[in-house]
């Protein structure tokens, strides 16, 4: 590869994520072509509109996780996960990292923030990840005493379809996620915006724009 290739390669490419959290890269073109086409711009535009129609009809109505597990199960059939199942371990370890990032940062020490690595360099790509590795041993040597969980998950399987639903009352957590082929993606769609909408949100949600908040008027908004 030339030099003028390699400085042209290096402009065009970027790291989105970062630090803390999954990178991944991403090359482009000039300038000009990150322009995106008229059909994405329309339905960039269109999900704001939407998102502001959401807004508009939000209310304060909110249930409790207990109340909002009894709904899921009683109205779709939702089942828990035994806490052996692959499935189950797999999410909990994924939540616990993301809870340790965002309330006790201050156990990965210099794990914290990692370097992006230079894409064109594989000593600096094949080192970036031996640090994510080692920070995900370090994360799950933390003691339950230092990071406590009351985590619960739940599933619903529709032909080839799945959502689960996620909740930690210890840290005061709740998602849902779905998937399945296209057919199946609407109805899916509209039980986890449906079971969003029953855990709703409180006034103080509303007048602050929690967390909370912003997750139901993002599913919401959906399309």
């Amino acid at each position: 590869m030339t030099k003028n290739m390699k400085d042209k390669l290096v402009q065009q490419t970027t790291i989105i994520g970062g630090e803390d959290g999954p990178v991944s890269v991403f090359i482009a073109g000039k300038g000009d072509d990150f322009k995106l086409p008229l059909k994405d711009r329309f339905r960039n535009k269109r999900y704001q509109m939407r998102r502001k129609r959401v807004e508009k009809r939000i209310r304060p109505e909110a249930h409790t996780k207990e109340e909002t597990i009894t709904y899921a199960k009683e109205k779709y059939g939702f089942l828990p996960l035994d806490e052996t199942q692959r499935k189950y371990k797999s999410e909990k370890r994924c939540v616990r990292e993301g809870i340790v990032y965002k309330h006790r940062p201050e156990l990965l020490g210099e794990l914290l923030n990692i370097t992006t690595p230079d894409v064109l360099n594989e000593k600096s790509l094949r080192e970036f990840y031996e640090l994510l590795q080692e920070r995900e041993r370090k994360i799950e040597a933390i003691s339950d005493e230092e990071v406590p969980m009351d985590f619960k998950m739940f599933e619903l399987v529709i032909g080839k379809g799945h959502l689960e639903m996620v909740l930690d009352f210890r840290w005061d957590i709740f998602a849902v996620s779905y998937g399945g082929n296209r057919k199946q993606m609407r109805k899916l769609r509209r039980i986890a915006q449906d079971l969003y909408s029953y855990y709703g949100v409180t006034e103080e949600d509303i007048t602050n724009q929690t967390e909370r908040y912003s997750a139901l008027v993002s599913v919401l908004s959906e399309f």
